[in-house]
């Protein structure tokens, strides 16, 4: 079935053109500094975590003597330590995705995430 065209009802001017396009640029500049916050964030983390030494909170493996089931890697869709990570979850996590960390600090970021 072929789809009818729109019809154009009327033509816009510049200056409704003009405030369309900076709209869209004011959600696209806003769009770009929450990406560059939240990879600052992560990458943060990811730095305090090193220099916590014996007390630090991420993982790039299970922890010796971990109880079972206390963690999971960020940005696995399932429970499963075997589980890989995803191309999305890589871009949304950055430099955390993969990392283990405990059940409920893993809740914490994949939720607190949305905040940006």
């Amino acid at each position: 079935m072929m789809r009818a065209k729109p019809e154009r009802i009327r033509a816009r001017d510049v200056g409704e053109q003009e405030i369309g396009l900076r709209t869209k640029m004011v959600e696209t500049v806003d769009v770009l500094s929450k990406q560059i916050a939240k990879a600052g964030y992560y990458k943060n983390l990811v730095d305090y975590n090193k220099a916590l030494g014996d007390k630090r909170f991420l993982f790039d493996e299970i922890p010796p003597n971990a109880p079972l089931g206390e963690y999971s890697r960020i940005g696995a869709e399932s429970s499963s330590p075997l589980s890989e990570i995803s191309e999305s979850a890589k871009r949304r996590f950055g430099p955390l995705a993969g990392k283990y960390v405990r059940n409920d600090y893993k809740e914490a970021l994949e939720n607190g995430s949305e905040i940006f």
